[in-house]
């Protein structure tokens, strides 16, 4: 009973992950928004996950072989695995190629050549003493 409720949870999660997904995606076209593209690829990460997890569950469902005389249980485990790795790996990378790609496309800025000699405002934080000395 227990295997049919999670199977039909993961097949529930891969409709709904795939709906978001359009939708999201629908909404990252329509405004540009990077944020938007970022969550549409994932919401599709998730789907695909799912999938894993889904394809895990029916090999575990196997019966015992010469092979694999226990069974093939240790299937889910396994899937599971890949999706974390999946996971760390294709986020990580996103998230590379996203900062280097804002870097190399966004102008350093500049600051006027007496930024460096302007002097601290006073504050109750910074005593007069201080001011001076970071100032000069």
């Amino acid at each position: 009973m227990a295997e049919h409720e999670s199977r039909t949870a993961v097949l529930a999660a891969i409709v709904g992950n795939a709906a978001l997904a359009a939708l999201k995606a629908g909404a990252a076209l329509t405004t540009g928004s990077a944020a938007m593209l970022a969550e549409t690829f994932h919401s599709v990460c998730d789907t695909g996950n799912q999938a894993l997890l889904l394809l895990g569950m029916r090999l575990a469902r196997r019966p015992p072989d010469a092979r694999h005389p226990l069974g093939h249980g240790q299937n889910v485990y396994f899937w599971s695995f890949v999706v974390s790795m999946l996971l760390f790996s294709v986020g990580g990378a996103f998230s590379i190629w996203e900062g280097g790609s804002t870097c190399a496309t966004t102008a350093i800025p500049r600051f006027p050549p007496s930024f460096s000699r302007t002097p601290l405002p006073s504050s109750p934080s910074c005593s007069p003493r201080a001011a001076s000395w970071l100032s000069s």
